[in-house]
C-alpha cells in the first residue's frame, strides 16, 4: 500500500485559458477534448474530483456505464459459423443434383455428393471457428486488478469496475486499466506498441496537448488502456471505459462483419454461373426431345438427369484438396495457414500493406555511427558515450534502454573501446529522466591528476540547451554561433531516418555529490547515431515483388520524412507526393480522391482505423489486399483485408484476426506464399477448364445423338465409369506444374470466359464425338456404346494434356509424374473395360482391334484441334505477356 503522500494532486504550475467542453468528432471521440485541457478542467470535465469519486457515484456510473470489459456478440456463434458453410450457391447446386439422383434411383451419386460437402463444410467451420474466437483474446487485457482513490482513500479493485471519473494510480509494471488523462507523472513512459505499433516506450506528461485533432501518437497526457508502464509512476482520470476507449474500439472493429473474401466472391459468382447453365441445358433438352416425339416426363427425367451431369461434383474435394496442398508448401516456408481458402486468396494478392519495422527493417536499435559537428567521423562522442550508460551486463546477456544496449554491443565488437573505458572510473550518475531527456555521469581519470569530468548524452535539443559552447573546427565557440548548424545537422539525420543523440561534457570540482542543476555550461562535441538496420533481402524482395506484380505500401504510425527515409533507402524510389500523413488521409478520403490513394506508398502517422478505411477502398477498386500486422492496433485492418497475415512473435489478438501466421517476420516468405496461391489458382482454373469441357461436350453428344438414336447412347452405369474414369487425372491436378507466365501477376476469375471456353471446347468435343455416332449409327446397341465410351474416354484424358496450359503444350511445362501416370492408368483401364470380363458388367461388347485404334485417332484428332482452338483463344495473353517483359527489361537497363 502507498502513502497518501504519493498520491497529492499536482499544484498548476501555470493557467492557460481553459477550453470549453465541446463535441470532438476526431478519432479520439472522447465526450470532451480532455488532451487540451488543464488537468483540473479534465477532473472537472469527467465529474471527478481531487478525491476521487465517493463510492455511490462510482457505483451509480457503474449502472449508467457499464462494466469495463468488451461484450461480445450475444448471437449463437458456432450456429452462424456453420450455417456460413452451407448457405452458398455452389453448395446448393450439389444438393440439387443430390436430391435429382435420388429421384431417378441414382443413391450413389447421392451419398458421394452429400459426403463432399460435409467435409468441406466441416473443414471451413473448424478453420472459421478458430479465427472468430479474436475478440475473445482481447479480455485478458483488460482482467485484472487496479487501484483508484475513492473518497480519498486508496482502493484496489477489479478493473472491470473502473467508470469514467475515477482516480487510477500507475507505477511500474501495471497495465493501463482504461483510457486516462494523466493529471501527474513523474518521469513516466509507457509502452504503446501493443497499441500503436511505437518501437519505443512512449514518454507521458500531465501538460496539455494543443491540437485540435490529434492522432493517439500525439496524445503525450493520455495513457491508452491495454498500454503498459515501463517507467516511472502517475495518477490519471477515467475518461472512458470498456468499448468507448480506444482499445474497445478496435474491439468493435475487428466484431464488424467483414466482407466475403475474393475467393469466396468468385466461388459464388461461379455458382451462378453454373445455375444459369444448368436451368438453360435443362429448358434446351427438354424442348428438344417433346419436339422429336417423346414423352413430357419422360423428356423432363432425361434433360434433369443430362443437366445435372455438368455439375463438376468434385469441385469442392479438389478445391479443398489443392488448397491443403498449398497449406502444407506454405508451411515448410514457415508460413502457416489458418483459413484454407487464404492460400488462393494469397495468390490473387496484388496489393501487400505492412509496416516498415520488421519487414523491411531488422526491428532493432544499432550504431550506425559517430562524428564530430563538422561531420567527420571521430571516436570521442563514443568514447564518451560509452561512459555515461546506463547498460548492464549479466553473463553475455544486457539489459537496460535500447540506446544504451546498442552502445555495449557496439563495444563488445570494438576491444579498443572497451580498454580506452578501463582508463576511467565513474563516481557519480545523475539517471534520464523523460523530463530532461538526458542522463549524466561524473568519470574520474586514472592517474596522477585524477580529473573530474562530467558528461552529458541524450536528446540534441536537451543536450544542447545545457550547453554554452561547442567544438567546431577544432576549437571551442561560443554555442550561439552554432546553434542553427547544430539544430540543422540534426534535421538532416532525423530525415534520414537516424535516432541522433548528443553528447557534451565539462569538467567539474571534485565533491561529495552532483545536481540536475549541475547539468551546465556544457560543451557540446558531436553525435551518436542509431538505426533500424534494413533488411539484408529488401532490395531483393522488392525486386521480386515488383516482378511479380505485387505493389507494396507502408502503412505506419512513424513520421512520413523517416518512413520514407527508411524505405528509399532499401530500394523502393518514393516521391514525396507518393506520401499520405494521416492528418491529411481523412480530407483525401473525404473528397474521394481515389488516385491519389492508388498512387500513395507511404501512409504515415496513421491510426488503426485509417488503415482499416484504407483497406477496405483498396478492396472497393478491386483489389485483392494482403496486410501483415502483429499488434492488437492492427486486428481490424487485418480482419478487413483479404489476406490478414500476423508473425508468431505478434500479439494473440493480431494472430488469432488474422489468416496467415510467419513464424518470423519476412517478406519474402509473403512473397512465396503469393507465387504458391497463384500456383494453386492456376490449377483450380485447370480442373474446371479441363471437366468443364468433357461435362459440355458429353450433355451435347448425349442430347444431339439422342435426336435420332433408336436407343440410349450411353447407359447409367457407363456414364457413371466415365464421370469416375475421366475424373481421376484431375484428382492429380493440385501435383501439376504451373508455367511461369502464369505467376507473373494476380488473375481474376473470369467466370464469362470460363463457361465461353468450356462451350466451345465442349463443341469440338461434340464434333468428333458425332464422327463415331454416325460412323456406326448402323451397328448393335452395345457396340456403339463401347466405341463411343472407349472414344469419349480417350478424348478427355488426352485433352487435360492441351488444357492443363494455356500455351501450346509443347512449349509449356511438362506435367507431372502423377499426372502422367494418371492418365495412362486411365487409358489402360478404359480399353481394359470393354474386354471380358468387365465387359459383361458394363453391358460393353469388345469391339476388333481397328475400331479401338479408330476411337484413339478421333480422339487424338480432338485434342489436336482443341489446341488449335486453344491458341486462337489465350494468343492475345501471350503476346501482352512478352511487351511486358520487354518493358520491364527495358526498365531495369
Amino acid at each position: 500500500m502507498i502513502e497518501m503522500a504519493e498520491v497529492r494532486l499536482p499544484q498548476e504550475a501555470e493557467r492557460k485559458s481553459e477550453v470549453k467542453p465541446e463535441h470532438m468528432q476526431s478519432l479520439s471521440q472522447y465526450s470532451d477534448p480532455f488532451w487540451s485541457m488543464p488537468w483540473r478542467s479534465a477532473l472537472h470535465a469527467a465529474g471527478s474530483s481531487e478525491k476521487g469519486l465517493k463510492q455511490s457515484e462510482a457505483t451509480a456510473r457503474l449502472l449508467k456505464h457499464g462494466k469495463n470489459e468488451i461484450k461480445e456478440d450475444g448471437e449463437n456463434r458456432i450456429l452462424r459459423i456453420l450455417l456460413s458453410q452451407v448457405m452458398n450457391l455452389i453448395v446448393y447446386v450439389l444438393l440439387g443434383a443430390a436430391l435429382i439422383s435420388i429421384l431417378i434411383g441414382d443413391s450413389q451419386t447421392a451419398i458421394i455428393i452429400v459426403a463432399i460437402v460435409v467435409i468441406t463444410s466441416i473443414i471451413g467451420f473448424v478453420q472459421e471457428y478458430r479465427s472468430e474466437k479474436a475478440v475473445d483474446k482481447l479480455k485478458k487485457y483488460l482482467t485484472f486488478t487496479s487501484r483508484v482513490l475513492r473518497s480519498g482513500m486508496i482502493a484496489e479493485i477489479d478493473s472491470r469496475e473502473i467508470v469514467p471519473g475515477d482516480l487510477v494510480i500507475l507505477s511500474v509494471g501495471d497495465r493501463v486499466p482504461a483510457d486516462l488523462r494523466l493529471i501527474e507523472t513523474e518521469d513516466m513512459s509507457i509502452d504503446e506498441s501493443v497499441l500503436t505499433g511505437e518501437q519505443y516506450p512512449v514518454e507521458k506528461t500531465a501538460s496539455t496537448v494543443m491540437k485540435q485533432h490529434p492522432i493517439p501518437q500525439e496524445m503525450r497526457n493520455i495513457a491508452f488502456a491495454g498500454s503498459m508502464v515501463k517507467e516511472g509512476k502517475g495518477i490519471g482520470v477515467a475518461i472512458a471505459t470498456g468499448a468507448a476507449t480506444y482499445f474497445g474500439k478496435t474491439a468493435l472493429m475487428l466484431e464488424s462483419v467483414k466482407d466475403q473474401s475474393d475467393f469466396q466472391k468468385e466461388l459464388q459468382k461461379f455458382g451462378g454461373m453454373l445455375l444459369k447453365a444448368i436451368l438453360v441445358s435443362i429448358f434446351f433438352v427438354f424442348v428438344v426431345n417433346v419436339y422429336v416425339g417423346h414423352g413430357p416426363l419422360t423428356s423432363l427425367l432425361f434433360a434433369v438427369t443430362l443437366a445435372v451431369g455438368l455439375v463438376p461434383e468434385p469441385l469442392p474435394f479438389i478445391t479443398t484438396l489443392l488448397l491443403s496442398r498449398g497449406a502444407s508448401k506454405l508451411a515448410d516456408k514457415g508460413v502457416i495457414v489458418k483459413r484454407l481458402s487464404a492460400t488462393e486468396d494469397l495468390g490473387n494478392v496484388d496489393i501487400l500493406c505492412c509496416d516498415k519495422t520488421g519487414t523491411l527493417t531488422e526491428n532493432r536499435v544499432s550504431l550506425a555511427d559517430h562524428f564530430d559537428l563538422d561531420g567527420k567521423r571521430d571516436e570521442t562522442p563514443l568514447l564518451l558515450g560509452l561512459q555515461c550508460s546506463s547498460a548492464v551486463s549479466i553473463g553475455h546477456h544486457l539489459s537496460g534502454n535500447a540506446i544504451d544496449v546498442s552502445l555495449a554491443e557496439y563495444a563488445r565488437h570494438h576491444p579498443h573501446l572497451l580498454a580506452h573505458s578501463a582508463k576511467y572510473d565513474r563516481v557519480f550518475e545523475l539517471p534520464f529522466d523523460y523530463e530532461r531527456r538526458r542522463m549524466s555521469v561524473v568519470i574520474r581519470t586514472k592517474g596522477a591528476d585524477k580529473r573530474h569530468i562530467m558528461v552529458c548524452k541524450g536528446a540534441p535539443e536537451a543536450v544542447l540547451a545545457v550547453s554554452s559552447h561547442a567544438v567546431i573546427g577544432g576549437k571551442v565557440t561560443d554555442i550561439r554561433m552554432c546553434r542553427k548548424k547544430v539544430m540543422e545537422k540534426y534535421v538532416e539525420l532525423s530525415e534520414k531516418g537516424y535516432r541522433a543523440i548528443a553528447v557534451a561534457i565539462r569538467e567539474v570540482r571534485r565533491q561529495d555529490g552532483y545536481t540536475k542543476q549541475s547539468e551546465k555550461e556544457m560543451t557540446l562535441l558531436g553525435f551518436i547515431t542509431f538505426i533500424d538496420p534494413p533488411r539484408r533481402s529488401s532490395k531483393d524482395t522488392l525486386d521480386l515483388a515488383k516482378k511479380y506484380g505485387i505493389r507494396i505500401k507502408i502503412l505506419t504510425g512513424d513520421g512520413s520524412t523517416v518512413t520514407r527515409a527508411i524505405a528509399n533507402r532499401v530500394g523502393f524510389d518514393i516521391a514525396p507526393e507518393q506520401v499520405i500523413v494521416g492528418s491529411e488521409l481523412d480530407d483525401v478520403i473525404e473528397k474521394g480522391d481515389m488516385e491519389r490513394i492508388e498512387n500513395a506508398a507511404i501512409f504515415a502517422r496513421v491510426t488503426p482505423d485509417q488503415k482499416f478505411r484504407v483497406i477496405k477502398l483498396l478492396r472497393s477498386r478491386g483489389h485483392v489486399v494482403a496486410f501483415l500486422g502483429d499488434g492488437v492496433n492492427d486486428a481490424p485492418p487485418l480482419a478487413e483485408a483479404d489476406v490478414g497475415i500476423s508473425v508468431q512473435s505478434g500479439a494473440d489478438i493480431a494472430k488469432e484476426a488474422a489468416d496467415v501466421v510467419l513464424t518470423r517476420k519476412n517478406l519474402h516468405s509473403i512473397i512465396d506464399g503469393i507465387l504458391i496461391g497463384r500456383g494453386i489458382f492456376a490449377n483450380i482454373v485447370k480442373y474446371i477448364r479441363c471437366t468443364f469441357a468433357g461435362n459440355f461436350g458429353n450433355l451435347y453428344t448425349v442430347a444431339l445423338s439422342s435426336m435420332f438414336l433408336r436407343f440410349i447412347p450411353m447407359l447409367p452405369a457407363q456414364i457413371l465409369l466415365i464421370n469416375f474414369l475421366t475424373d481421376t487425372p484431375l484428382l492429380t491436378i493440385s501435383t501439376d506444374n504451373v508455367d511461369e507466365e502464369e505467376l507473373r501477376k494476380p488473375r481474376k476469375w473470369n467466370i464469362g470466359q470460363i463457361t465461353r471456353n468450356g462451350a466451345i471446347f465442349g463443341v469440338i468435343s461434340t464434333i468428333f464425338d458425332l464422327i463415331i455416332v454416325a460412323f456406326l449409327i448402323n451397328a448393335s446397341e452395345s457396340l456403339f456404346q463401347s466405341v463411343l465410351f472407349l472414344e469419349v474416354v480417350f478424348s478427355e484424358i488426352f485433352v487435360i494434356v492441351s488444357l492443363r496450359t494455356m500455351k501450346p503444350f509443347v512449349l509449356a511445362k511438362p506435367p507431372s509424374v502423377w499426372v502422367l501416370l494418371a492418365i495412362a492408368a486411365v487409358a489402360v483401364i478404359g480399353t481394359v473395360a470393354v474386354f471380358p470380363p468387365l465387359a459383361g458388367l458394363f453391358g460393353f461388347e469388345t469391339p476388333v482391334m481397328d475400331l479401338i485404334v479408330f476411337a484413339a485417332l478421333v480422339a487424338v484428332g480432338y485434342a489436336l484441334v482443341t489446341e488449335m482452338a486453344k491458341y486462337i483463344m489465350y494468343r492475345h495473353l501471350w503476346q501482352n505477356q512478352k511487351e511486358e517483359d520487354a518493358k520491364a527489361v527495358a526498365e531495369s537497363e
